[in-house]
């Protein structure tokens, strides 16, 4: 309907005498413009408040006339409040905003187009429309109930003002102050249902007070040409939105309950009428508490305005959020995980942002969802489909993953996330959030915090010590029992190295040389402002006070979307590219109205982030990441939280930057064998990831290199350090060593046995010891280290291994007796002891040899004795025989 349009002019108006005169008829020109005049003012009949919508529509509308003298009665005094409430030139601004208001036309609010999203390649991934179908109702199927719930808590005077409501807008004001001490704040709100019906469809939330002068205009302009009834229905169609992408009152229903909207009950619609005030803090899926309590502020006003029985109340509001709502249905576009940050964490913040910038959108948009479900955009992205797919598969294979289990919400753990990205554009190329992804299971885990451990290490200490000037990989950290406090720091071998490089103490993941350059040698405020430079967000006070955050131990973790950035910047010779998904946002014409910018920021100078690539290289060499086999050049760091609830592996190339987190939601249970199942993760993607001919970490112009350097001091090798201790180092331009290492030194030590001396292997010789026995060897040169006591938390008595290289103690004493006779005078005694007693044992041995023969002698006589007595008694019986038998 198109109407009469104003045509003051401000200047000759304010500058005129008869202000008040012209102001009078301005207002008379209001009135005639919203009928109050020719026929009367049109006002409803003063029902009972409780009545259903379709009672009062049968209710005819009175026309109640007034006389001139009462109409220039209200004139004036609507002037005079005027000019009270906005002054003189608040009413110019009111007249020129006056001028263009919009027109309400419902066919509008059918020309709704679908979004798409496309890949990198420029094809199309999904159509938004599978996500959000508004279904319109007649009003004629919305229950009662339902619609009175909205009444409510949102418009209780609905049947009884003309568009705006002062009597409503008083009431919730002095409500709220019951409620919060604020008059804005609170479960009331001022606007009446047909100021959010034209609010909500066809006003852009820009320019405050204008909108609001449109809309107190539009909102009478709809009242004096619809039915109660109408602009209930183009309101639950319209204007409500109720999360998850539900718009209106049928796509709610069919959402929350699965039920169509005539089948609502009461706590039903009381849940839904009180969603729509907050509709993401309020869903019942997302804070079910919250939305319990906002159901039953609803059902309590319901309550209160005669809509509900005491009975009704108490049985809606005793039934339980659990048995009403439905499954969470499953998405129906592909790659949800990227689909949904692409949505959530880029897309919507791009077009919050553009409604408030930008003059080139449609002068009715609303809010970002309107934009992005409404409008026809095109949205294109860096998904790469084919890496996509491949990664996951790997999440869709059980194998690949610890041994399973279901949590109480039915979501299978542990659980993973992965993200892969270019780091040289920023551009983002595959993310998967987790396994399984389904209704219960929608957790995007690439944007969770959990704690780094380890993988925080080269972006808070390493990489900030190295760009401060405060190491080198040379530089040599004692890597020692320390305390700060009563806070002693264990490596997860628990064990101690002893004097160790920074190269050795990054790939080898030391814990206690991170913590004294975090602590000792770096400021850790200076260390955090790095971290945020390197793109972490969740940094936080208290963090930047806790000696443990050296260890990654952070208050709100790191989410690998940043630490996926984060390294990207070292993969990029230190040069920060924002992470993005989306490249590009066209209206439904074609026409650009967004175009990602390249961000570019350098954290840290080329050398720094090529020294700190070229350590990680090692740690896939020889260090905690020796597991991964891959078929090109690269760095990683391995991350553990405390009892290895998290496990971390970030793998990266000079154009591919993946992280991987795995670990269990509830942050309860420790990753079983994360080693074999980070790495063979990793191997996957990357081998797939990486093009043919991968690029390879080139050294810059400002670093030496290599050169022989000792691993105990630090400094240039020297002629007596030995082999073992001797590495190739780099070096930032002048950072090069000039000194020998005075590490080791040469002692002389008897190698004579020492039985009595077992701890040492060696003595120092004596003057005494001869000179054949004296050796000079090569010892290590340090101060004594540490011994763990109870503090410890692995427990007392350890120290460092690199103790045992350290030189003898003890003076050799064993080449001088108490007769001043030397050693091999001492070794002669033994020997001439030896020989008699070597004598006295023979003369014992001829002695019992002698004793023997005697023996045996002795013992031959007895043996003929005893046979010649056997042989006479055999011939005396021969003979009694021979006697008797001559018988």
């Amino acid at each position: 309907m198109v109407y009469k349009k104003f045509t003051f002019r401000s200047a000759s108006f304010f500058n005129s005498g008869t202000f008040i005169i012209k102001l009078i008829k301005c207002t008379y020109m209001i009135l005639t413009q919203i009928n109050y005049i020719k026929g009367g003012i049109i006002i409803p009949s003063t029902n009972n408040k409780s009545r259903s919508k379709k009672e009062n529509s049968k209710n005819k509308m009175k026309k109640i006339k007034i006389a001139p003298i009462g109409f220039l009665k209200l004139a004036l005094l609507a002037s005079v409040a005027m000019i009270l409430l906005i002054g003189g030139a608040g009413f110019g601004m009111v007249v020129g905003a006056l001028q263009t208001v919009p027109e309400f036309n419902p066919d509008q609010l059918q020309a709704t187009v679908p979004s798409v999203i496309k890949d990198a390649e420029g094809n199309e991934i999904t159509r938004l429309d599978r996500e959000h179908q508004r279904e319109e109702i007649s009003i004629d199927r919305v229950p009662d109930h339902v619609v009175n719930a909205f009444i409510a808590i949102e418009d209780a005077r609905f049947y009884e003002h003309f568009g705006f409501d002062t009597r409503g807008i008083s009431r919730a004001a002095i409500n709220n102050i019951k409620q919060t001490g604020n008059p804005f704040q609170g479960s009331q709100g001022g606007s009446t249902i047909t100021q959010q019906l034209v609010k909500n469809t066809f006003l852009s939330p820009k320019r405050l007070l204008e909108r609001k002068i449109h809309e107190a205009w539009l909102s009478l302009h709809v009242e004096r040409i619809y039915t109660k009834n109408e602009i209930m229905e183009f309101y639950l169609n319209y204007a409500t939105y109720f999360n998850h992408n539900a718009y209106g009152i049928q796509a709610a229903s069919n959402f929350y309950f699965d039920k169509d909207v005539s089948e609502l009950t009461v706590e039903e619609g009381a849940l839904l009428a009180g969603i729509i005030r907050h509709p993401s803090r309020l869903s019942p899926h997302e804070n079910p508490d919250l939305a319990k309590d906002r159901q039953q502020t609803v059902l309590h006003a319901m309550k209160e305005y005669d809509f509900l029985s005491e009975y009704e109340y108490e049985e809606a509001i005793n039934r339980e959020l659990e048995e009403m709502l439905a499954d969470i249905p499953e998405r129906e576009y592909p790659y949800p995980h990227f689909v949904d940050y692409v949505l959530n964490n880029e897309a919507k913040p791009i077009l919050r942002n553009l409604i408030e910038t930008s003059d080139d959108l449609p002068e009715n948009v609303q809010n970002a969802d309107d934009l992005l479900y409404h409008q026809g955009l095109t949205i294109h992205t860096t998904l790469d489909r084919e890496l996509q797919a491949h990664n996951e598969s790997i999440f869709d294979d059980p194998s690949n993953f610890p041994a399973s289990y279901e949590d109480e919400h039915g979501v299978i753990q542990p659980q993973g996330a992965v993200v892969v990205s270019d780091p040289t554009t920023g551009e983002v190329r595959s993310i998967v959030g987790g396994r399984n992804y389904g209704y219960n299971n929608m957790l995007n885990r690439v944007t969770s915090s959990r704690s780094p451990g380890s993988a925080l290490k080269p972006i808070n200490i390493y990489a900030p010590a190295l760009e401060e000037g405060i190491i080198t990989p040379g530089t040599i950290i004692d890597d020692a029992p320390a305390l700060w406090g009563n806070w002693g720091p264990e490596n997860f071998t628990n064990t101690f190295r002893g004097l160790t490089t920074i190269r050795d103490s990054l790939v080898n993941s030391l814990n206690v040389p991170a913590v004294k350059i975090y602590n000792d040698k770096l400021n850790r405020d200076l260390g955090m402002d790095y971290a945020e430079k390197f793109g972490i967000t969740t940094i936080t006070d208290t963090d930047r006070t806790y000696q443990s955050a050296a260890l990654g131990g952070l208050d709100r973790g790191v989410r690998p979307f940043e630490l996926t950035e984060a390294y990207g910047t070292l993969a990029n010779d230190g040069i920060k590219v924002e992470h993005h998904t989306i490249t590009k946002i066209e209206d439904r014409h074609g026409n650009t109205i967004y175009d990602k910018e390249p961000n570019y920021d350098v954290v840290v100078s080329e050398e720094t982030a090529w020294i700190i690539n070229n350590m990680l290289q090692d740690v896939i060499d020889y260090g905690t990441a020796r597991m991964l086999n891959l078929d090109f050049p690269a760095a990683a760091k391995t991350g553990t939280s405390q009892d290895v609830r998290d496990a971390w592996l970030v793998g990266y190339t000079p154009d591919l930057v993946t992280t991987l987190w795995l670990g269990d939601d509830h942050n309860t249970s420790a990753v079983q064998n994360r080693s074999y199942y980070l790495g063979n993760i990793i191997e996957r993607v990357m081998n797939y990831a990486v093009d043919e001919n991968p690029s390879d970490f080139h050294q810059p112009a400002g670093i030496s290199g290599p050169i022989a350097i000792s691993t105990k001091s630090g400094k240039l090798a020297s002629d007596i350090t030995p082999n073992e201790y001797i590495s190739y180092e780099y070096f930032p331009e002048g950072e090069v060593p000039t000194k020998e290492c005075n590490a080791f030194i040469e002692v002389e030590v008897c190698t004579a046995p020492h039985p009595e001396n077992a701890n040492e292997e060696v003595l120092l010789a004596s003057e005494d010891c001869p000179s054949e026995l004296v050796e000079t060897q090569v010892f290590l040169d340090r101060s004594k280290p540490e011994v763990t006591d109870s503090r410890w938390s692995h427990g007392a008595g350890r120290s460092t291994s690199d103790a045992s290289l350290m030189p003898p103690k003890e003076v050799c004493e064993y080449h001088e007796d108490d007769n001043g006779n030397g050693f091999f005078d001492w070794l002669d005694r033994d020997d001439d002891e030896d020989e008699d007693e070597d004598e006295d044992e023979e003369k014992e041995e001829d002695q019992d040899d002698d004793e023997d023969d005697n023996e045996i002698e002795k013992e031959d006589n007895d043996d003929e004795g005893d046979k010649e007595d056997n042989d006479d008694n055999e011939v005396e019986e021969d003979d009694e025989e021979n006697n008797n038998d001559n018988e």
